[in-house]
């Protein structure tokens, strides 16, 4: 590591900072230090002892000065959740090592702790503290070189990412995604630059293809090729737009990959929105019965929906992603860097399905959405956000990979009616963000006539939406062609919705008097 040979481990209590500490110290053949375990042996005390025999302030003190006193050499060093609080302790551990932010929910945190709710800090309702308390904490967490998301790991899986990526440069946040082959999902801003390095850090061999479409290649292909240096590396544009993901484009990526003689244990790899990712999966699973695929995604919408989950596929003129399967990637790398040369309009778009992800299973990152928007929109905390939309995902995809149990259809909402949208206008008239968004409040229109929804819930959904410049109506719609549409999805069941003439909000459906059958 050079001049910064010390790794300090942050993070909220019961994260893991001690028991990871102890293996990557072993590990490295380091020195290990626990912060909290030598100021209790300096005072003879125990932490809550001290917080009510001396107060706060002075194990703050203590803190900062204990963390100073054992700086020094090879050495693993885990801190005390709140020695962050402190701008002097930040700046400090930035300058004398790496600083890596080990990650995990409110709920998570509270599950582990066991007798530790008894904490000086956590005393009156814990999980409600820890929610307070971590919120006030966060901006400084994320200060880290590396923040890796702990809620789905043991002890011997973040060591694994830690050797892995440490010795890298950061600053990015890492989560993984368990399905069948687990995969790391690194997000940041300007990691596309050692996109090679982290490829390499991974293990992947062989030659790369990388398949983009002209906009994103134009942009930023040089960049991404000059981090691929070392590797032997083919490239393949396709014109942008959702025109270009159809089995004619697919059969010139297979008659490009046979002249370049690719392999199976060769990578494909998707650089570019929703529609690359789905294009170069699709190809990446089909070709040879399936190669290497690897995702880098340039759009919000892709980071957050289709770069993780698995689902690759091509659209059917009667369908949009009607032919397709369930493809992994090994790796997903996201620089966020690239939204800020996105247009706005498909900036905006993006942030339909981080909403979607928040409406359907955590109300705690529906308000902070509602709070941050205007800094979300300026770009400021979206790391944060991407993460945060991504894990609520990645649990749905962990538990239900291949829609089986019916846990996953929770992520099509506002997909049925949406994409319906997307094919009746023939993907000209709404982005793909858009139109989710105008399914949510169509279909939350039919929760509302079903009794499953109150009506103070759907107008706090279309504030939310309107806030993000997100559509909540439209009007000049074949609605006809719509319901036909409909009938065709892919995650249909037997149902079907009924409607009048009579225009309304979503996709001007009126559903007074009618029937869901």
């Amino acid at each position: 590591m050079g001049e910064r040979d010390i790794i300090f481990l942050i993070g909220f209590s019961y994260t893991g900072k001690t028991i990871v500490g102890k293996l990557l110290s072993e590990r490295l053949g380091y020195e290990f230090v626990d912060v909290d375990d030598e100021i209790e042996r300096r005072t003879g005390k125990d932490i809550p002892r001290i917080f009510s025999e001396d107060g706060e302030g002075f194990f703050r003190d203590m803190e900062s000065r204990v963390l100073r006193d054992v700086s020094h050499g090879k050495k693993v060093i885990a801190t005390g959740g709140g020695i962050v609080i402190r701008e002097e302790n930040r700046r400090f551990m930035r300058e004398r090592g790496r600083v890596i932010c080990l990650e995990a929910s409110p709920e998570v945190i509270y599950g582990r702790m066991g007798d530790g709710k008894e904490r000086p800090l956590l005393k009156q309702d814990p999980l409600r503290r820890i929610k307070e308390i971590k919120s006030e904490r966060q901006r400084f967490y994320n200060e880290a070189d590396i923040i890796i998301h702990t809620d789905n790991l043991s002890p011997e899986e973040v060591l694994k990412l830690i050797l892995t990526f440490t010795f890298i440069r950061g600053p990015f946040s890492i989560l993984m995604v368990k399905t069948g082959e687990p995969y790391p999902v690194l997000i940041g801003e300007g990691i596309l630059d050692e996109a090679g390095e982290r490829l390499r850090e991974k293990g992947i061999k062989g030659k790369l293809f990388v398949i983009s479409d002209d906009g994103v290649f134009d942009k930023w292909g040089k960049r991404l090729l000059s981090s691929l240096e070392g590797y032997k590396v083919f490239h393949y544009v396709v014109p942008r737009g959702e025109g270009s993901k159809s089995l004619e484009t697919a059969w010139k990526i297979y008659d490009f990959l046979l002249s370049k003689d690719a392999e199976r244990w060769d990578h494909v790899i998707g650089f570019g929105g929703g529609m690359v990712g789905d294009l170069a999966g699709f190809v990446a699973s089909t070709y040879m019965r399936g190669m290497g695929f690897i995702l880098i995604p340039t759009t919000l919408l892709s980071m957050v929906d289709s770069s993780i989950g698995g689902k690759v596929a091509i659209n059917h003129p009667s369908a949009k992603n009607l032919i397709g399967s369930f493809y992994q990637p090994s790796m997903v790398i996201m620089d966020t860097a690239t939204l800020k040369t996105l247009p706005e309009k498909e900036f905006i778009s993006g942030w339909a399905e981080v909403i979607k992800h928040a409406l359907i299973m955590d109300e705690d990152f529906f308000s902070y959405l509602e709070r941050e928007r205007e800094r979300l929109l300026s770009m400021e905390g979206v790391i944060e956000a991407i993460t945060r939309s991504l894990k609520i995902k990645g649990r749905v995809v962990e538990e239900d990979e291949r829609e089986e149990k019916g846990l996953r259809s929770l992520l099509n909402y506002g997909h049925t009616v949406g994409h319906a949208i997307e094919s009746a206008t023939d993907y000209k008239k709404f982005l793909h963000g858009e139109a989710i968004s105008l399914g949510m409040v169509a279909e939350s229109y039919i929760s509302l006539y079903m009794g499953l929804l109150r009506e103070e819930e759907l107008e706090r959904e279309k504030r939310l939406l309107e806030g993000f410049s997100l559509p909540v109506r439209t009007s000049g719609i074949d609605r006809g062609r719509v319901i036909a549409l409909m009938k065709h999805d892919k995650k249909k069941r037997g149902c079907l919705l009924y409607t009048s003439d009579a225009a309304d909000e979503g996709l001007g459906v009126d559903l007074g008097g009618r029937r869901i059958i």
